[in-house]
């Protein structure tokens, strides 16, 4: 019984000390990038453990955490998937990310928020993704600064 005891306050500790850390990350962010972030208080969080390629919900995703995820689009029925999917294929190259971004602007623009949009286009921000985009799973699309922070992630389903 002593064990477990000690073991409960154990973890209550390890929580506790991590939330705190989590509050002053998102207060931190919020003062620093309100213009260019999403509302944090509606989002959710993203993390990644770094597997490659990962389970989604499992090794990524996002959790009901506030953060700067935002909660999941289905591409289907609000823009041209064709369209999002040519986008998203240039961002998993790596190559003509600016330009596919340019040439969808109005496609993109119907799911992902206009200031990520505008911002690969002009070079402000740079994209990446994790996850596949089908019909049961999200493309994360991560929207990060030019110091590489990540302040954005917009997860998107056919």
């Amino acid at each position: 019984m002593k064990s477990y005891v000690l073991t409960l306050v154990g973890v209550t500790l390890l929580f506790s000390c991590q939330k705190q850390d989590f509050e002053e990350n998102l207060n931190h962010e919020t003062e620093t990038n309100t213009e260019d972030h999403f509302m944090v208080n509606t989002l959710l969080l993203y993390m990644d453990n770094g597997a490659d390629p990962g389970i989604e919900g499992v090794d990524y995703g996002c959790f009901d955490f506030q953060g700067y995820c935002a909660h999941p689009v289905v591409v289907t029925p609000v823009a041209d998937v064709d369209k999002i999917d040519n986008v998203i294929d240039a961002v998993n190259a790596g190559v003509g990310i600016a330009q596919s971004f340019s040439d969808n602007e109005a496609e993109l623009k119907k799911v992902i928020p206009e200031q990520f949009v505008s911002g690969v286009i002009d070079g402000r921000y740079t994209v990446e993704n994790k996850g596949d985009f089908t019909l049961t799973s999200h493309a994360y699309l991560q929207f990060f600064d030019s110091g590489q922070n990540r302040i954005g992630v917009c997860p998107l389903r056919r």
